[in-house]
């Protein structure tokens, strides 16, 4: 059986980029500085250092960021360690920023000068507008960009006519290195302490290692795939939700000097377009599932392709108990049990949900599917096909 999606296994690389040089121009052309962190949690707990710093003023009632509500706790939690009261403001359905909520909920606490963090999901939801009209508003608002969704686009988002003052990215999550993160910011930002690897670098560069075993066995034998998960469960365990950031380990930094960038980006692109295809091209689509942003200009460099069960339509067309009953949840489960894994990003936090409905329902019905550079054609027409069997199964 197939297996198509889920963590990567460990890639030597045979390429001629060098991804932290080529972040580090782009940084510099900007006029920004860059530090190169072990998570995106480290990240986000060192930019609030940052700030913290900076802004002395950013006291008791004071401390507030400003965040969209469709994020995950490694984003919340680097800040709410730090004293930080989160604020969640409002998507609209493309995920785009509800800019009158944010405005308004900003208003209500009388700040001038406000942080925010503001994300461009998929690649396909809108920032630059938003913030332009953020620094319109709020001239002195401290504004990251999380572009973990764009981090094989650096020469996009770092020259865009409203840049942020910060952008963070996890490029752990588009290949297989131990860790990898960046922050982008202002250039005298404080330097990162050389460390021995930590706990989380060694745990994790094992079990991808183990995977790489895992996946060129011919039998993949389950004992080898639950020890290596469980390694990857335990490197996040280990992790300190960023109270210290640490920075990235030179295993890492090997990996990403020899990256075949354009064999990415062009296996990507390639992925996503066949996949989004086989998928819209379904009798279902549109009735029973949607891909979020499919009108819209395929990504530069796509990070995964978003697709939004509609599971009120599944339960009211099913014609058997176990489709009346599904759930999100339920349905990813069928298909990792044919090889095919869609994460789901995120489960919000319940005031996240309470304060933004879209969120709430992204989040609760909401499945990501991977289509990064280990798969080709024939495994996007494959993972299409297992989504429209399984499907089709629970219809009845």
């Amino acid at each position: 059986m197939r297996e198509i999606g889920s963590e990567f296994h460990i890639d030597p690389g045979n390429g001629d980029t060098d991804l932290i040089g080529l972040l580090t121009r782009c940084a510099q052309d900007m006029g920004s500085g860059v530090r190169f962190l072990r998570c995106g949690r480290d990240s986000l707990g060192f930019i609030a250092d940052d700030i913290t710093r900076r802004r002395r003023d950013l006291a008791g009632a004071d401390r507030i960021i400003y965040m969209p509500a469709l994020c995950c706790d490694s984003m919340v939690l680097p800040f709410t360690k730090r004293d930080y009261a989160v604020r969640y403001f409002r998507l609209r359905d493309d995920l785009s920023i509800d800019t009158g909520h944010l405005y308004s909920i900003v208003s209500d606490a009388g700040l001038a000068d406000p942080v925010i963090l503001v994300m461009n999901y998929y690649g396909i939801s809108d920032t630059a507008g938003a913030k332009k009209h953020i620094r319109e508003r709020f001239p002195g608002a401290v504004i990251i960009e999380d572009v973990t969704h764009r981090v094989l686009s650096p020469e996009r988002f770092t020259t865009e006519d409203e840049p942020a003052d910060y952008y963070i990215g996890s490029i752990r999550k588009w290949m297989g290195t131990p860790d990898g993160a960046f922050v982008i910011g202002p250039q005298d930002m404080a330097d990162i302490p050389e460390a021995p690897d930590s706990s989380f670098t060694r745990l994790r560069l094992q079990a991808l290692r183990e995977k790489a075993d895992y996946i060129s066995s011919a039998d993949r034998p389950q004992d080898m795939k639950d020890h290596f998960r469980s390694l990857l469960s335990d490197a996040e365990d280990s992790l300190e939700d960023g109270i210290i950031p640490a920075p990235v380990s030179e295993s890492a930094r090997g990996l990403l000097g020899h990256m075949d960038l354009k064999t990415m980006r062009d296996r990507r692109r390639e992925n996503y377009s066949v996949l989004k295809e086989c998928l819209l091209s379904d009798d279902l689509a549109g009735v029973m599932y949607e891909i979020a942003g499919a009108d819209e200009d395929m990504p530069d460099c796509p990070f995964m392709l978003p697709v939004i069960m509609r599971i009120r339509a599944i339960r009211e067309g099913a014609r058997i108990p176990a489709g009346q009953s599904i759930t999100r949840d339920r349905f990813e489960n069928k298909l990792a049990a044919r090889g095919v894994y869609a994460p789901v990003l995120w489960p919000v936090d319940a005031r996240a949900a309470e304060v933004c409905e879209v969120s709430r329902r992204f989040s609760q019905n909401m499945l990501a599917f991977y289509i990064d550079q280990r798969y080709d054609a024939d495994d996007m027409r494959y993972v299409a096909e297992v989504f429209g069997d399984e499907l089709r199964a629970i219809l009845g």
